[in-house]
C-alpha cells in the first residue's frame, strides 16, 4: 500500500442543531489499528461516515493525503440483488473507480488530470487483477468459487459473513474503516481478520466493542465521550489503555473519598461562621445603645471578619464540588421475570426438519427446548445456525419433519440486524410494534 495519512482537526458535527461530534483531533497512518470505543450512540458509526465523506462537518478539517478510504459494511442488504463479484468490486471501491474513469473520460477534451487521477485510482485499489483473485480468497474464508456469480440474497446470513469478509481481505485501500467487523464472525474468520490486519501495511479504525480482539490486535485507542464531551487518545494498545484507565478511575475513587470529608469539614465550619456572626449581629442590634463607639466599631468589625470566613468557606465549598465529577460507566442490566403462567416441560421442538435453501439443503434438525434452557448454537458461518433459530421461531417452515410448540408459549425473536416496520415513524411505535406491547411499556 502507499503510504497515506488521514488527518482530523477540531472536527464537530450537529444534527438538527444537536451536538453529536466534538473537539475530534486524530490521525491515521500506515500501520495504524486503532481501536474506536465508546458508548453506543456517541457518534462512531457516524465519525467513520465523517471519514469516507458521506457526511460534511459542521466545522473543524478532514485531510486526506491519500483518497483510498474504504468503510466496509456490518451487513449486505444494500447488495442482494447483485452477484457475489458485482459486490467484491462494489465493496473494494473498484466499481465506483471505474464509474470515475468513466465520467473522467467523458470529460477529458476539457480536462485530463481527473483522468489520470481515476486511473491511479484504479492501480492502487488492485482493479486489474481482482477478477483473478476472487476465487482465492472466498476459498480462504470457507465460500465456494461456484458462488461467484449467485445473488447475494440467494446466500445464506453466514454465508453473507463471509463474503463480507473476503471483500475486506481483498481490498487494497490505504485506510480501512471497519464498523463491528467481529459481531456475526465464527472463530476462525476472527482469526483470519486479525492476520490479515496485523500484516498489512494500511491504516485501521476499527469500532468495536469485542474486548479480546482489541487487546490482541489494537496498537491504539480513541475513547469517544458521551453527549458530544471529546474525546480521549491513547498511544497504546487497549490492554495498556485499560490499565490506565483503571488506575485513573481508582484515584479519582481515593479523590471523592477526600473530598466528601473535606465538604464534610467544611460545611460543619461554615454553619459554626454562619451562626456566630449572626449572633455577633444580634449582640450588636442589643449593645449598640449602651456601649462605647470604640467596643461597637468592634463587635462590627469582628462581624465582618466572619461573614468574610463564611463567604471564602462558601468560595472553596464550591470549587470542591467543581472538581469531583466523576465519569461513571453505564451500569445496564436486563432482566426477564418469570410471569405467572411460566409454561414448564417441552416449550419447542423440532423433530427431522430440514430446510431448503436454494440449492442447499439444511438439516435435519432434533432438537427440545424446555423451560429454564438457556441453548446456546455454535458453529462456523454459513452453517444454518440463523435457519435453525428462525425455524424454531416459526419464520420458516420446515420442507420436511416437523415443528411444535407448546400452546402456552410466546416465542420472541431479535434478528442481527432488527428490521423496524416503519422506520419513518417514532421510535417509541416501532418498539411497540415489534414487542407486541403499548407505547407506555415501550417507552
Amino acid at each position: 500500500n502507499r503510504q497515506s495519512m488521514i488527518r482530523l482537526e477540531r472536527l464537530r458535527f450537529e444534527y438538527d442543531h444537536t451536538p453529536i461530534l466534538s473537539e475530534i483531533s486524530f490521525t491515521i497512518g500506515p500501520g495504524d489499528r486503532i481501536g474506536l470505543i465508546g458508548p453506543n450512540g456517541v457518534g462512531k458509526s457516524t465519525l467513520l461516515r465523517l471519514i469516507v465523506g458521506q457526511l460534511q462537518p459542521t466545522n473543524g478539517v478532514i485531510e486526506r493525503t491519500r483518497d483510498i478510504v474504504g468503510l466496509m459494511p456490518q451487513e449486505l442488504t444494500p447488495w442482494r440483488d447483485m452477484t457475489v463479484v458485482e459486490c467484491i468490486s462494489e465493496l473494494t471501491g473498484v466499481a465506483g473507480a471505474y464509474r470515475e474513469l468513466e465520467a473522467a473520460s467523458a470529460n477529458m477534451v476539457e480536462d485530463d488530470s481527473a483522468y489520470t487521477l481515476a486511473i491511479e485510482k484504479l492501480e492502487g485499489l488492485g482493479a486489474y487483477s481482482l477478477e483473478e483473485r476472487i476465487p482465492g480468497v472466498l476459498k480462504e474464508v470457507g465460500l465456494s468459487a461456484d458462488l461467484a456469480d449467485h445473488l447475494v440474497g440467494d446466500l445464506s446470513g453466514g454465508q453473507q459473513t463471509k463474503l463480507a469478509l473476503a471483500a475486506v481481505l481483498i481490498a487494497q485501500y490505504n485506510v480501512f474503516l471497519l464498523d463491528e467487523p467481529t459481531n456475526n464472525l465464527d472463530i476462525a474468520g476472527i482469526q483470519l481478520l486479525e492476520k490479515f490486519m496485523k500484516q498489512s501495511k494500511a491504516g485501521f479504525l476499527i469500532i468495536s466493542h469485542d474486548r479480546k480482539f482489541l487487546k490482541d490486535v489494537m496498537n491504539k485507542v480513541v475513547v469517544l465521550k458521551d453527549q458530544a464531551g471529546g474525546m480521549e487518545y491513547f498511544g497504546g494498545g487497549f490492554a495498556d489503555w485499560r490499565l490506565q484507565r483503571d488506575r485513573e478511575r481508582a484515584a479519582q475513587k481515593r479523590s471523592n473519598r477526600v473530598a466528601e470529608l473535606q465538604r464534610t469539614k467544611l460545611e460543619e465550619a461554615l454553619d459554626r461562621k454562619s451562626a456566630a456572626s449572626v449572633t455577633t449581629e444580634r449582640n450588636d442590634a442589643g449593645k449598640r445603645d449602651n456601649e462605647k463607639m470604640g467596643t461597637d466599631q468592634k463587635s462590627q468589625n469582628a462581624g465582618k471578619t466572619l461573614a468574610r470566613q463564611a463567604k471564602a468557606l462558601e468560595t472553596r465549598l464550591d470549587r470542591l464540588e467543581e472538581t469531583e465529577q466523576v465519569e461513571q460507566e453505564l451500569d445496564l442490566t436486563v432482566l426477564f421475570p418469570l410471569t405467572k403462567n411460566q409454561p414448564g416441560g417441552d416449550l419447542a421442538k423440532l423433530e427431522k426438519a430440514v430446510v431448503d435453501y436454494g440449492t442447499r439443503q439444511l438439516g435435519p434438525y432434533d432438537l427440545v427446548v424446555r423451560g429454564g434452557d438457556r441453548v446456546a448454537v455454535v458453529g462456523p458461518n454459513g452453517q444454518g445456525k440463523s435457519t435453525l433459530v428462525r425455524l424454531l421461531a416459526g419464520l420458516i417452515e420446515p420442507s420436511k419433519g416437523k415443528r411444535e410448540v407448546a400452546e402456552a408459549t410466546k416465542i420472541g425473536f431479535i434478528a442481527q440486524q432488527p428490521e423496524f416496520p416503519n422506520p419513518d415513524d417514532p421510535l417509541v411505535d416501532n418498539v411497540s410494534r415489534l414487542a407486541k406491547v403499548d407505547q407506555t411499556k415501550a417507552a
